[in-house]
């Protein structure tokens, strides 16, 4: 009789597990409907903003109250989701777990790879409705419509409280507060805060110089190099002092000329 009650307990438990799985089945399957459906029953309390989980309302709800309770633990930066801190941490780790089919680049996001492939294809869809301007990404045109619009959205919130247009410029300037600098060449050891500084610098030690002048012999390491070069060509003069309204080709040249000409206007008083 016990061994009959056993095997009974052991059926109910299995079919208690079976019928829980079904009910998460059931309720996934009722919140990707949402996606046909564009249902939205969970709004913000602030801002009327509408989701279609709750665990999204959850978290759009930190931004206006400043939580970041997902904290990384190799530098200050915290995040409002766990998400945007797994992220993070490839910043680290420099992982890129996401490779283009068609170059073999790699990427630490998903969306990244999406949006590098579409320079394989040439797609751009997202059109601005303001000028020619199209992109391969929405985030690309959401940050170029900042330009018309003058808004700056994304602030420092955890230092310095000072705006910038781009998300990618605010994660730069975090780098001035937190000193990281991921970027370590690999053949003098030196650090840089972005990976295009790093390509930059090897090149001082490899010798490349992909940037030419299409009017001299002269080559370059980076573009802006390229580019303040053509004013010897060209004889643009785009820095203009304020103070006798001389022009110059260089900003160094026109500083300079301040310091040496108009030392006593400059100095405080």
């Amino acid at each position: 009789m016990t061994r009959i009650f056993r095997r009974n307990i052991e059926s109910l438990r299995f079919l208690i597990h079976c019928v829980q799985k079904q009910f998460k089945w059931i309720e996934n399957l009722r919140v990707h409907y949402r996606v046909h459906t564009n249902e939205r029953p969970f709004e913000c309390d602030i801002c009327s903003k509408r989701f279609s989980q709750a665990g999204h309302l959850k978290t759009h709800t930190r931004t206006h109250t400043g939580e970041r309770p997902h904290q990384c633990q190799l530098c200050p930066l915290p995040f409002a989701e766990s998400g945007s801190l797994k992220k993070h941490m490839r910043t680290h780790t420099r992982e890129t777990p996401f490779e283009c089919d068609i170059c073999s680049k790699r990427f630490s996001q998903s969306g990244a790879l999406k949006a590098h492939t579409r320079i394989h294809t040439g797609e751009r869809p997202y059109q601005c409705l303001q000028c020619p301007s199209a992109f391969v990404e929405s985030g690309a045109l959401k940050k170029h419509l900042r330009n018309h619009t003058g808004e700056t959205q994304f602030e420092c919130d955890v230092f310095c409280k000072k705006l910038f247009i781009r998300c990618a410029d605010l994660k730069l300037h975090y780098t001035i507060h937190t000193n990281e600098r991921p970027f370590q060449c690999g053949i003098c050891s030196k650090r840089f805060r972005t990976s295009s500084a790093l390509k930059t610098h090897t090149r001082t030690h490899t010798g490349e110089r992909p940037y030419q002048c299409q009017l001299c012999p002269s080559a370059f390491t980076q573009s802006s190099d390229l580019k303040k070069h053509m004013r010897t060509h060209t004889g643009e003069t785009p820095f203009e002092c304020n103070l006798c309204r001389k022009q110059f080709t260089h900003s160094f040249s026109m500083s300079q000329h301040k310091k040496r000409i108009h030392a006593q206007q400059t100095s405080p008083q």
